[in-house]
């Protein structure tokens, strides 16, 4: 992986770790905030489906490819069938739900409610797997996050088509929760690099499938037509910067960083996002969507710091660990 951020940051080869780091975090807080308004420039012209699937398969050939050239293994029949299940869920199912979501949702709301996914993944995993105790910081943080999606639902008002919309991005976030904690059971690639270009063009190739049965390929060249410099622009971001750069920085971070600190993205992304959507987008945050933010983010970090405490606790005897 140092490889990858070498190239990322060549300025920092002779520099010290802590430049690497600070310029890691940048990259998963502003690109991956920023990718919220990238996809509503990218949808406001293009149909969702379609979009999605042209940005995950061009950044999983590219990662792919990279990978493959600093040495990755050629991945087993095992890894690509595992692979595929994975990428239908969390890249196709997850992301068909934001990209067709934020067609109708501002970017802001649309980073908001995507901020629930810990909540439901300590969900799932006191409920589900029985692996998360009910602590007082679980209880609380889930507590404060489902009232945070109340207000920001709420704020929405009686339009069925945007409360529709809010629906069927927080479906997509249960998507990715089970996702996440589906793959403790499947036999992926232990590069990680190669593993994330897997699930981004099998996910894509599912998109893809999406688009075709939902009739958006003739629309396309009209779609096609309307592009724009700035369209443009939120496209090549999506791919290059929210997708290659910030994963390999990602990548980095994991190795490097407590996962705690590096988990912080999931609460700073909202607040770059809704910060990028009123400067650039034009977007409006009322109160009430504040308000819910902060609930959201709030349970978020609670939610975080509960994890974390029953990471470090020690564990009985005979007890077995969480795969």
């Amino acid at each position: 992986m140092n490889s990858v951020v070498n190239l990322l940051y060549p300025q920092t080869m002779a520099g010290s770790v802590k430049t690497q780091r600070v310029l890691s975090y940048a990259a998963i807080y502003i690109f991956w905030g920023g990718s919220f308004l990238g996809i509503r420039e990218v949808v406001a012209v293009t149909p969702p489906f379609f979009a999605g699937a042209l940005r995950f398969m061009l950044a999983g050939l590219l990662l792919y490819g990279f990978a493959r050239w600093r040495g990755a293994e050629r991945p087993s029949r095992r890894e690509l069938w595992h692979s595929l299940g994975m990428a239908l869920v969390m890249f196709t199912g997850n992301y068909a739900c934001l990209f067709w979501a934020e067609v109708r949702l501002d970017s802001g709301i649309a980073a908001i409610l995507t901020a629930m996914v810990p909540i439901w993944i300590l969900l799932g995993e006191a409920l589900v797997l029985r692996t998360q105790p009910w602590t007082v910081a679980a209880v609380g943080g889930s507590l404060l996050g489902i009232a945070g999606v109340g207000l920001v639902s709420g704020s929405i008002g009686f339009q069925p088509g945007m409360l529709a919309a809010a629906a069927v991005l927080l479906l997509g976030t249960l998507f990715f929760s089970a996702a996440t904690l589906w793959s403790r059971w499947l036999t992926l690639p232990s590069d990680q690099m190669q593993r994330a270009s897997l699930q981004m063009g099998f996910g894509g190739a599912g998109l893809l499938l999406l688009s075709a049965a939902s009739g958006e390929l003739p629309r396309l060249p009209a779609a096609f037509a309307a592009w724009h410099g700035r369209t443009l622009v939120a496209f090549l971001y999506l791919v290059i910067c929210a997708s290659i750069w910030a994963f390999t920085s990602y990548t980095w971070l994991i190795h490097h960083e407590p996962a705690m600190r590096v988990a912080s993205y999931a609460y700073v992304n909202p607040l770059i996002a809704s910060v990028l959507g009123v400067a650039l987008g034009g977007e409006h945050i009322s109160a009430l969507q504040a308000a819910g933010a902060a609930l959201i983010i709030l349970g978020v970090v609670a939610t975080l710091m509960a994890k974390q405490r029953v990471t470090l606790a020690p564990k009985p005897v005979g007890s077995v660990a969480a795969r």
